[in-house]
């Protein structure tokens, strides 16, 4: 069986519950399935009001370690998104349903949220605001090296970003360079609409730059100096990605990780991974990456 042809109830119905209950959590008083953490909208219609069910906020699971005593949420999502997917909303419904633990899973493994030192918490996080590593939240790559030189069956000629085309906030295609890859390899270079474009360095003023893709032109890859995040969660919209890895904070915490050597400076991909990420609502999200595009 492919997993990864799997619903998300599958996935918690095959493997979730079985590996909790393997872990020792009793499925009769232990563990719940959609557990509610706030009621939904009332809806008003003349002199009569019902609560419309749809709108329940639940939780996927909520254990608890006795009676009337929760502990922990597990957020689940099917097996084609990362095992960390659901790791921001679980830290938001282990705060609304106020219990310690949160986890997200994908049927592959169970992921808990980042243990952080008090120094690299960025800032004093803002009630309902969650903390993850980058690494959690997007599918990062870097892939179309120069210079290789491959057995290819079917050769396509395509456009390439270079560290030149990647700025803060924008990019810059006036010299658009070509490199020559082989047809299968397309899926995997590509970037689509609302990836988000990383530099990996070169000058100090290089290190972490990021723009978002916004389908510029009909096809595209990136070279291997320049990374690709590709969200993997709800929880997390490109505009504020971009706002914050372009923002201070984010830009320290590359120049801090950065490998140096003389007027030079680079990030690898385990350093992206790692940067502490905040995760306000993706609705207070869309409307601060709203608000600076508007200065």
């Amino acid at each position: 069986m492919d997993k990864k042809q799997l619903s998300e109830s599958d996935i918690c119905d095959k493997y979730i519950r079985p590996a909790m209950q393997r872990a020792g959590w009793n499925g009769l008083d232990q563990i719940y399935r959609e557990y509610p953490l706030r009621a939904g909208r009332v809806t008003v219609r003349g002199n009569k009001s019902h609560r419309d069910q749809s709108t329940v906020l639940r939780a996927d699971y909520a254990l608890f370690f006795k009676s009337n005593i929760p502990i922990a949420v597990v957020e689940v999502k099917d097996n084609t998104k990362a095992m960390g997917a659901g790791m921001a909303q679980a830290i938001n419904y282990a705060e609304l349903l106020g219990v310690p633990f949160s986890f997200s899973s994908n049927g592959d493994g169970f992921v808990i949220p980042p243990d952080l030192t008090g120094e690299e918490r960025p800032f004093e996080l803002p009630k309902g605001w969650a903390l993850a590593r980058f690494g959690d939240l997007a599918q990062i790559s870097s892939v179309v090296t120069l210079g290789r030189k491959p057995l290819i069956s079917k050769p396509l000629l395509m456009p390439y970003l270079r560290v030149a085309n990647v700025q803060r906030w924008a990019l810059k295609l006036e010299l658009i360079k070509e490199v020559i890859i082989d047809e299968k390899e397309l899926d995997r270079f590509q970037v689509c609409s609302g990836d988000l474009l990383i530099t990996k360095g070169g000058g100090w003023d290089r290190v972490g730059r990021t723009a978002i893709w916004r389908d510029l032109l009909s096809s595209c890859l990136h070279q291997n100096y320049v990374f690709k995040a590709r969200s993997v969660t709800t929880e997390s919209c490109p505009g504020w990605a971009e706002l914050y890895l372009n923002s201070d904070i984010a830009r320290s915490y590359f120049a801090a990780s950065a490998k140096q050597t003389t007027n030079l400076a680079s990030i690898n991909m385990t350093e992206l991974k790692n940067c502490v990420f905040p995760l306000p609502s993706r609705s207070k999200q869309e409307r601060i990456a709203k608000r600076f595009e508007m200065l």
